[in-house]
């Protein structure tokens, strides 16, 4: 497993992500990535790539803040899987996270909402998203 492991970090670009999984009254905070991004239009927990030097904790507190000005409280670390696309291996961490100030203004996503759990999984997740959502939360 190590071997196979090494080998996608080595020959596909490995990225590390961090995402917010903040849920109110049974609705689960996602936003739709942007048509022109990787993985247009499908929706996902909001977050992003950690940034060298940076912990989990003050990415995803900067890309809430980037994207959605507001301000967080990432808790606890749900869970963390690996989700292999086309041209890239993403190692993906799941935070709970909940919204400690400011009113959500989505700077990059076309769209936001709040799911309910029950839907979470017929909205049109991105995989990795999808995945995790599944394993974790359904």
């Amino acid at each position: 497993m190590l071997c196979w492991l090494f080998y996608l970090e080595v020959i596909i670009k490995k990225l590390d992500v961090v995402a917010a999984v903040i849920k109110e009254n049974d609705r689960y905070f996602v936003a739709k990535r942007p048509d022109s991004s990787h993985l247009g239009g499908k929706w996902e927990f909001p977050g992003g790539k950690i940034e060298d030097g940076e912990t989990h904790q003050e990415a995803i507190k900067r890309e809430m803040m980037e994207e959605f000005c507001v301000e967080i409280d990432p808790t606890n670390l749900i869970g963390d899987i690996l989700h292999q696309y086309p041209d890239k291996l993403i190692h993906l961490f799941f935070y709970n996270a909940r919204i400690s100030n400011g009113e959500i203004t989505p700077t990059e996503h076309p769209q936001i909402c709040w799911a309910d759990t029950d839907k979470l999984l017929d909205i049109g997740l991105a995989e990795g998203d999808f995945v995790f959502t599944k394993n974790f939360l359904a």
